[in-house]
Formats: C-alpha cells, sequence, structure tokens
C-alpha cells in the first residue's frame, strides 16, 4: 500500500514499505551495542519524515531510535555524495560496520564491501520479466506449468527481502565474532559474495547473487524479527499474486 507525505514545498511523495519493515527495524535493538544512522542521498526532509512514519511496538519511531543521526541533501538540487560512515565521527571502528541499502551504487567505493544488499522494490517485476504495466495473472497464465513454478519460486525473495537481509545479518554476526574470526564487513562479502564476485565485477548484481535464493537465511531472519512482533508472516506466492497488479507500479517517486 502506498504511504503519501506532502514536503513544505507542497510537493506530494509517495513510497511503499518492505514488508516487514517495522518488525526489521524493531529487531535490530536486539544486537549489543547497536548504534543505527539512516544516510541517504535523498532530500533531508523527506528521510526524516519517512523515518518519523515508521512507528515501532513500543511507539517510538524509527527516526528515534536512529540515534546516530540522518543524513540527506539540504536542497533537492543539491548534487549527492557518496554515502560513507561520516556522520558516526572519526571514532567510528569502520571495521564494525555495515550499510543495509538496495542502492548499493551509492556506496563509496572504498566501503563497498560493508553493504548488505536489499532489492529495491520497484525493479522486483522487471527482474522477473513482468514488465512493470502487466497484470500479473494475464502473464502468469501465459506460462507452462515449469516456467510458472520458476517464477513462483523466484519471486519470493525479491517481497521478502528484509527477512532475508536479516537472516544474512545474524549470519554475518555469527562468522565475525568467532574467535579469530574475520572483520564484520569481510563476514558479509564472503557471505554474499562466496565466488569472491565483486572483484569482477565493481558494482552488485543482486539478480546474479547466489544468496538472493539462498533459502535458510529466510526463516531465521523472520524468527529474529518475529520476537517482538510474533503474527509476522512471510508472504506466500498467492498473496504476492493478488497484491502484486496494484503495487507493481514504480511508487517511490523521487525529486528531480
Amino acid at each position: 500500500m502506498a504511504q503519501r507525505i506532502v514536503l513544505s514545498n507542497d510537493t506530494p511523495l509517495y513510497f511503499r514499505w518492505h514488508h516487514g519493515a517495522t518488525e526489521f527495524v524493531d529487531s535490530l535493538q536486539s544486537i549489543p551495542g547497536l548504534e543505527l544512522a539512516i544516510v541517504s542521498t535523498g532530500f533531508l526532509e523527506r528521510n526524516i519524515a519517512v523515518a518519523k512514519m515508521l512507528r515501532l511496538k513500543d511507539g517510538s519511531s524509527a527516526f528515534d531510535l536512529a540515534k546516530g543521526g540522518v543524513t540527506g541533501r539540504e536542497r533537492p538540487f543539491d548534487r549527492a555524495s557518496p554515502k560513507d560512515f561520516t556522520i558516526f565521527g572519526p571514532q567510528l571502528d569502520v571495521t564494525r560496520a555495515l550499510f543495509i541499502d538496495d542502492l548499493p551504487k551509492t556506496i563509496s567505493r572504498p566501503l563497498q564491501k560493508h553493504v548488505l544488499i536489499i532489492h529495491p522494490l520497484e525493479d522486483e517485476m522487471v527482474m522477473h520479466g513482468v514488465y512493470l504495466d502487466s497484470q500479473i495473472a494475464g502473464a502468469t497464465s501465459r506460462m507452462n506449468a515449469l516456467e510458472l513454478q520458476d517464477f513462483k519460486t523466484s519471486l519470493l525473495p525479491s517481497r521478502n527481502q528484509l527477512a532475508r537481509a536479516r537472516g544474512l545479518l545474524e549470519q554475518t554476526l555469527d562468522v565475525a565474532n568467532q574467535a579469530g574470526g574475520p572483520t564484520l564487513a569481510e563476514a558479509l562479502f564472503r557471505l554474499q559474495f562466496p565466488d569472491n564476485g565483486l572483484v569482477s565485477s565493481p558494482f552488485f548484481d543482486l539478480k546474479t547473487s547466489p544468496l538472493v535464493h539462498q533459502r535458510t537465511v529466510f526463516p531465521r531472519g523472520s524468527q529474529v524479527m518475529r520476537l517482538r512482533h510474533p503474527s509476522l508472516k512471510l508472504l506466500g506466492w498467492r498473496e504476492l499474486l493478488n497484491t502484486a497488479p496494484q503495487e507493481c507500479g514504480v511508487l517511490l517517486k523521487k525529486l528531480v
């Protein structure tokens, strides 16, 4: 379902949460010593407004939880700088810092290994060969049984991205916290790109990453997210097909 805010210049802005957004952000509070910041190349007023709209179980917001602060462009037409960890100050141990982001190309190049990738919602149907202006039911009716099964299987990860990301984050912490283990960024890199694909491909391609369809991360992520929100469920393919026709358009309208 699209959300709407109106900026101070009367510009309306539409966006949509990933499934489980509240549960995902709430679950981050279980990580000892976590300091959260919202680092974005978007318009600062928009970033703050959206963060305040994401309400957590205790009544606070993602903005309240982001003790590290919120970044963004002061004016809509300002040139956006690559994302980095400057907001945390010089005392930050960069080896213990990660981005969770759906636009990895906006990250400063030296920090590429620090990005846990979430696939953008507005690109999900293109990813599966169904164009944004198509009706999903019509598209699936033209598929044979094998194509339909492949579509069902491949659609689930893109619509349950936050459960996947939370499970991957837990795996990353497990590896990095082992005695003599790698840094947090190196552990994440090994899990996301076991074939070291980032070296040959300077920027990420989530569509070919082996972790997109790695099923083990989904139940683990959803389990952690359910600790504060027991009713959370992963979206099944039937629910996806029922909701996709109304939601597959690009709802996130950026200021240009």
